[in-house]
């Protein structure tokens, strides 16, 4: 999705994590943009926007990619919740923090 949404709108308003809205300079900013990132990060935003542009190649690679990430998260979590939460899952949303500071400030 990066590829396909960053890239081709350059951090215009198509772009769904853009930060061209916000006033970089106020620290609250932040708290509303880590919403939008999270939900880029996660797959869910760039996949409503595919769908509302009819992007169907693209709408089934990502579901591919998605299915993929979160059946291994279910498998894990069913294996072992402790060690999914450990090892799988804060360790996304860790990355999903960080770069989303590294996205608002860029």
């Amino acid at each position: 999705a990066h590829m396909k949404i960053h890239h081709r709108w350059h951090n215009d308003v198509d772009d769904v994590h853009t930060n061209l809205d916000l006033e970089r300079t106020n620290p609250l900013s932040f708290f509303l943009y880590v919403p939008r990132f999270t939900l880029y990060w996660t797959g869910l935003s760039p996949l409503a926007l595919f769908i509302k542009r009819g992007e169907w190649s693209l709408i089934a690679k990502l579901l591919y990619g998605m299915v993929a990430y979160y059946g291994v998260a279910a498998l894990l979590f069913w294996w072992s919740p402790v060690f999914c939460l450990v090892y799988w899952l804060f360790p996304h949303m860790e990355a999903c923090v960080l770069l989303c500071a590294i996205s608002y400030l860029w």
